[in-house]
């Protein structure tokens, strides 16, 4: 599948309905904020993030899923430690959708977990960043995701945070490169190795997203 993609992001579209039936979020993830409540989230500064590449490292904040959804902590969760709070409870929920199978035996040395949370300034996201290969289905809300042609120089805004504009302006100006698409629930995007690519979280309900990142060689690792 990753040599199929020749270094370029691809969409999925598993449709919305199949989504809310086997996560049992429905379209505006409320079931979903319901059982995860009480559990224990590990935020990081969003900087830390991107710059990790997504790796996971201890964060320097633990909120409840119920605290954070009422503003508390950052508007974005990235998550990728199997055993989190969150990753324990979501294991028993991820989608049974046979064409995910592949991505979920070769692409997800780590899972991803993802909520992002409405925002009245900013929408939440992680700047130009780039990784192993990845895959993200939105199960809830609406992503834009950036990316950037990889076969020159980094993006001019790379790990630099900005509004949404103003990437589009400064990234317009400096290159060519850049390519977008909106994400809507049932949409699996799929991002090869290396690419630059950035997020931003839209609308007015909860994001939720689900993946993996990083190559696995064998079903036993």
């Amino acid at each position: 599948l990753h040599a199929t993609l020749k270094g370029v992001p691809a969409v999925v579209d598993l449709g919305a309905d199949a989504v809310a039936a086997f996560v049992g979020c429905g379209h505006h993830g409320a079931s979903m904020l319901t059982r995860l409540a009480d559990i224990h989230l590990d935020l990081r500064p969003l900087g830390a993030v991107a710059r990790s590449g997504g790796s996971f490292h201890p964060g320097d904040q633990s909120l409840t899923t119920s605290e954070w959804w009422q503003g508390a902590g950052s508007s974005l969760v990235f998550d990728t430690w199997r055993k989190s709070e969150l990753h324990q409870e979501l294991s028993g929920w991820m989608l049974q959708e046979a064409s995910l199978n592949q991505l979920r035996r070769r692409w997800s040395r780590s899972p991803i977990a993802s909520l992002g949370r409405p925002t009245q300034k900013d929408a939440a996201g992680l700047a130009f960043h780039r990784h192993e290969r990845s895959w993200l289905l939105l199960a809830s809300g609406c992503k834009r995701w950036y990316f950037y042609d990889g076969s020159g120089p980094a993006p001019a805004t790379a790990l630099e945070r900005l509004s949404e504009s103003e990437l589009i302006h400064r990234e317009g100006e400096s290159s060519a490169g850049l390519s977008g698409h909106e994400q809507l629930p049932g949409e699996c995007v799929l991002v090869p190795d290396g690419v630059w690519h950035c997020t931003y979280n839209a609308g007015e309900k909860i994001t939720i997203g689900l993946g993996g990142m990083g190559r696995l060689s064998s079903d036993a690792e």
